[in-house]
């Protein structure tokens, strides 16, 4: 292994180098604290310049457009840092004058690369990024304002785009801040200086294989590192030998998988591992999949492809019908797609995310039917609504327990104990929830009111769409419970009833508190919802009964203009449907 080490000036590295951001790489990532932090730093140190530690990169001969003094070379660690001081050069040479030329001329030869030395034929920038935003987007911002990222929604891209208005802000303070003796170009001019002197140890290996290997051995003691990028360090240590091969494709589609759910890879890689293994310490994760030991370039490559493949599975988690395709023909797709979504985006549980994992696994393997995994995960829906209802089951380690059973469906290597396995769980549910009682269960029900406390919309959404396929109620085509703008909650005593302090024909008083609860309630589209208005109850089931909605039995009486609907009638109503939640709806 060929090493080259030196200490270097940033302004050195502008004046011999080309640097690319790899595909597999993490996005920009830094905040205006970490922005500030190396300003500060940078600003306040000596002539002789900050030093901001190492930078691991390694050269690519294959691809060389440049002249012969510029060397391309691929960052491996050191890109946010670097990407940093590029932001904030741009920025400095947006506030400097046009009159200036000699200083602008030299700000526009660091930040980028010509084939003349009148830079009057641009080859590039001399920094790219895995969106060209840098490109594209920064170091032409001083003649163009509408390159700003405002209207592109990659939070990498934002994130950039706030740096270099940001750096612009800090710059300006510090400025401001100076002895008034000194002019803004004075000031600017030392600050500039302040940047190009800052120092690194540059480390330059020959190939991606070598980089890596030196990037975990420099990070193994002080700086903590995400578990993910030790675990990607040492893979790519050895997949890069592996014949025809092209391990940073496999990883940058993982890495697209799991941004796209918007969790960190460190989240992703924690849920790969408990799915497979079970619960061990976050901390301790990287030291177990060293006893793996991947010692050679296939096995590593095999690895990369299954945290790829397993990062398909993950992305289910948060959108199921990324890989359950056919809901709407296919009734347990459906019924799938609608349990998966209650878990994670209702119930906003996590820590069962390991168990989901090993259950899509087994079913995309073609090791358990659909129809097993659908019942398997109604299961597990029904036992997270006792636990968001009566908190049956929760306390202290829920993420262990949901990690074990994930390990256990991992090593079931057949249907039949795959099933016996998730008999064995859905055991464990139930006597967790027959332990809870049914009247701790009734009472939790009962508080459910819409718009008050901790329950939100979406997850009365989900109850009050239960309840229509339980008890045969109207559900309009097309309505979709899992979408606000898509469906509404519709109050049949309204709202301002309860708000005004009106009264039913017993004279009882309407409160914000009985309007809200659960039978009260019914699940329509927005434009029902816009023709029902703030009429009254009774107005409101005829437009009802004239679309030929079918409504709680407890209401038939007011359809047919007997009485009007009291208070006695939303808390009674409110019991029934309680009990036949637990009974029935919710039982396992």
């Amino acid at each position: 292994m060929a090493i080259k080490a030196d200490y270097r000036s940033f302004r050195e590295l502008l004046g011999s180098l080309a640097f690319d951001v790899p595909d597999f790489q993490r996005e920009y990532a830094w905040t205006k604290e970490n922005l500030e932090d190396m300003l500060d730093d940078a600003i306040s140190s000596a002539e002789s310049g900050h030093f901001l530690g190492s930078v691991i990169v390694y050269t690519d001969n294959s691809d060389q457009p440049f002249p012969q003094q510029e060397t391309l070379v691929r960052i491996v660690d050191g890109q946010q840092r670097l990407t940093t001081l590029m932001i904030v050069l741009a920025a400095i040479r947006s506030m400097i004058s046009e009159s200036k030329t000699k200083t602008i001329d030299k700000i526009d030869g660091y930040l980028n690369i010509y084939s003349d030395s009148e830079q009057e034929n641009r080859l590039r920038s001399r920094l790219r990024t895995q969106e060209n935003y840098f490109e594209d987007g920064i170091i032409l911002r001083h003649h163009d304002q509408s390159l700003a990222a405002s209207s592109l929604n990659k939070d990498s891209i934002k994130r950039m785009d706030s740096a270099y208005e940001n750096s612009i802000s800090l710059i300006r303070h510090r400025i401001s801040s100076n002895d008034k003796n000194i002019s803004q170009e004075d000031a600017l001019s030392s600050i500039l200086t302040k940047i190009l002197n800052v120092n690194f140890v540059i480390i330059t290996l020959e190939s991606l294989a070598e980089a890596y290997a030196i990037f975990q051995t420099v990070n193994a003691r002080g700086v903590e590192l995400a578990t993910i990028d030790l675990v990607k360090s040492d893979l790519f240590s050895y997949a890069a030998c592996a014949q025809n091969a092209n391990p940073t494709s496999y990883w940058k589609e993982a890495q697209t998988n799991w941004v796209s759910t918007g969790t960190e890879g460190d989240e992703y890689f924690q849920t790969y591992w408990y799915s497979r293994f079970g619960y061990i310490r976050q901390k301790d994760i990287f030291q177990s999949y060293k006893k793996l030991r991947i010692g050679d370039p296939e096995k590593a490559l095999d690895k990369i492809k299954e945290i790829k493949e397993d990062s398909l599975y993950y992305k289910a988690i948060y959108s199921p019908e990324s890989i359950y395709k056919n809901s709407k023909q296919d009734p347990s797709i459906a019924d799938i797609c609608d349990s998966i979504y209650a878990i994670s985006s209702v119930f906003k549980n996590t820590q069962v995310n390991p168990l989901l994992l090993s259950l899509i696994r087994k079913n995309q393997e073609k090791k358990i039917k659909t129809s097993d995994l659908r019942d398997f995960l109604d299961t597990l829906e029904k036992y997270l609504f006792h636990i968001e209802i009566s908190g049956v089951g929760k306390g202290g380690g829920r993420t262990q327990k949901y990690a074990g059973m994930a390990g256990r469906i991992f090593r079931a290597d057949t249907r039949k104990k795959i099933l016996d396995e998730m008999g064995e769980i859905r055991k464990e549910f139930s006597q967790i929830i027959e332990k809870g009682g049914e009247q701790k269960f009734i009472d939790g029900f009962k508080k459910l009111e819409y718009g008050r406390g901790s329950s939100n919309g979406t997850f009365i959404r989900y109850i009050l769409y239960k309840l229509a396929k339980y008890y045969n109620l109207t559900i309009e085509a097309g309505l979709d419970w899992r979408g606000e703008g898509n469906a509404t909650v519709e109050h049949i005593v309204p709202i301002e009833m309860g708000k005004d302090g009106a009264h039913d024909a017993d004279e009882n008083a309407w409160t914000v508190e009985i309007v809200s609860k659960i039978p009260n309630l019914i699940l329509v589209s927005k434009k029902m919802n816009d023709n029902l208005g703030n009429l009254t109850p009774r107005d409101k089931l005829n437009i009802l009964k004239s679309n030929k909605f079918n409504i709680y039995p407890y209401l038939e009486g007011i359809y047919s203009g007997r009485r009007d609907v009291s208070v006695k009638d939303i808390d009674n109503y409110n019991s029934e449907i309680a009990k036949e939640a637990y009974r029935s709806i919710w039982s396992i």
